[in-house]
């Protein structure tokens, strides 16, 4: 059996082929990554596969990891082994990045505990391999009792707390890799159905106020490079974090990322980003200005990304933005994901919404 493994579900991209009669990993690739997973991970499977020696009708499965992770990171790998998949007629299988971590361990005499960091909201999701499966979140986790082996993005902060002599780490496993757990991915039974993503980031969306009247002449148009210092001084009216301009310019630049900017008589009114991967659009970042949001901006700026007909369309809200969540219900938007107490300020959720055709 041919399997393809990748990964971008953390701060890293990696990909393998992998050769399960022989045991072996015939090609291999990492880099690490915070963002750009996009742009990184089609040319490397193409290396991988390339050095391997191995033909996309010659594979038989694709591992991916699922999540916990970075939003766009988990959408992207999914996306892109999904597609894929469906492509080539391949079975795809999905393994959580915390078991992915977990069986790449070599070689260790303690039980296995993987902590992966929930973006900054101080939360932990993390696995006693000693007791089950399960993916559990907390923000006060007690690491189990007796000499254990402590690995994830988390491991470092949760044994340093500890004053523990008893933990062991081993950080070259604290991020998943493609070729750690393609072994553990071939045995795997058969799926039922696509592998489900595990949600994580924080949202990027303000409330609005009070209804006003129509904004006339509203018109929404692609934003190109030109539109950058209109939409970074939108971005900045928008949000305590502001984009700059070389921010925007970056992001406008990357595999995939579209923009549309809504204008009326009185000039630039809001923005929205968003990135396309595969049959998937995920919304990176949406505005209008706050003295005149509720005159129809947002719902244009929704409406335009829609008509473009991709199947599916992600955004994420907090659980307190009641009027954009509303905005986004109106639209046909429904929560498919939750990330529990995500926001570090507030203690706000974080809502996964979905559109789909």
């Amino acid at each position: 059996m041919i399997l393809l493994a990748i990964d971008t579900a953390l701060a890293s991209c990696s990909a393998c082929v992998y050769d399960s009669t022989q045991g072996k990993i015939l090609a291999e690739e990492r880099e690490l990554m915070e963002r750009g997973h996009a742009e990184a991970l089609p040319p490397m499977v193409a290396r991988v596969m390339a050095t391997a020696g191995i033909s996309y009708a010659n594979l038989n499965r694709i591992a991916v990891t699922t999540g916990p992770g970075t939003f766009t990171g988990i959408r992207i790998g999914l996306s892109f082994a999904r597609a894929l998949g469906l492509a080539c007629n391949i079975k795809v299988f999905g393994i959580n990045s915390l078991m992915a971590c977990q069986v790449a361990v070599i070689q260790t005499k303690f039980p296995i505990f993987v902590a992966h960091k929930a973006g900054q909201s101080g939360f932990i999701y993390f696995m006693n391999f000693n007791i089950s499966n399960n993916i559990e979140i907390s923000n006060s986790v007690d690491l189990p009792v007796g000499p254990t082996l402590v690995i994830g993005t988390a491991a470092h902060d949760l044994v340093a707390a500890s004053g523990r002599t008893d933990l062991e780490t081993q950080p070259e496993f604290d991020l998943p890799l493609a070729s750690g757990f393609a072994a553990y991915a071939a045995g795997l039974p058969d799926p039922i159905g696509m592998p489900e993503p595990v949600y994580l980031r924080e949202a990027d969306a303000k409330p609005q106020s009070a209804a006003l009247r129509g904004l006339p002449d509203l018109q929404i148009n692609i934003a190109d490079s030109a539109a950058i210092p209109a939409l970074a001084k939108l971005h900045a009216a928008c949000f305590d974090e502001a984009w700059t301009e070389v921010a925007l310019a970056s992001v406008m630049a990357s595999l995939g990322v579209g923009a549309l900017m809504a204008s009326s008589a009185e000039g630039p009114v809001g923005l929205l980003l968003y990135r396309v991967v595969a049959d998937e659009a995920e919304i990176l970042t949406l505005g209008v200005d706050p003295n005149l949001r509720r005159r129809g901006a947002g719902k244009a700026l929704i409406e335009s990304l829609l008509a473009l007909k991709i199947p599916q369309v992600f955004l994420e809200v907090a659980s307190s933005n009641e009027d954009a969540i509303k905005l986004y219900t109106k639209a046909g938007f429904k929560q498919v994901g939750l990330r529990k107490a995500y926001y570090a300020a507030t203690g706000d959720d974080a809502l996964i919404l979905k559109w789909a055709v």
